[in-house]
């Protein structure tokens, strides 16, 4: 199993490429690689750029299997999130809270 990482800065995409050969006959072992070993290839392997941070997948539902010539090559795609420097962070404006008093009348009133 092979797997390769693209960076597309110009669409904020990282694409994750995994690839391998077809399985011939039945005493080749069959490979399947789903979204949770993708996630596993990407924490131990990739590192984003310094101007990105990586965002979430945008095609989950693949699966690569060996048994099917289609099902040999599959392509994940991640957004990456484009990092502001010198932006200055304003904190949303409080609201002051105020109890409410409620005036009792006497009954001499």
């Amino acid at each position: 199993m092979n797997f390769k990482f693209e960076n597309d800065l110009e669409n904020n995409l990282m694409l994750l490429t995994v690839t391998t050969k077809l399985r011939k006959k039945l005493n080749q072992p069959r490979v399947t690689c789903g979204f949770k070993k993708a996630k596993i290839l990407i924490e131990e392997n990739y590192s984003c750029p310094e101007t990105h941070t990586l965002g979430g997948c945008l095609n989950r539902r693949q699966v690569l299997d060996n048994t099917d010539p289609a099902g040999c090559a599959v392509t994940w795609k991640f957004n990456l999130i484009p990092i502001e420097k010198d932006v200055k962070k304003t904190p949303a404006p409080r609201r002051s809270r105020t109890k409410k008093t409620s005036v009792k009348k006497s009954k001499d009133d």
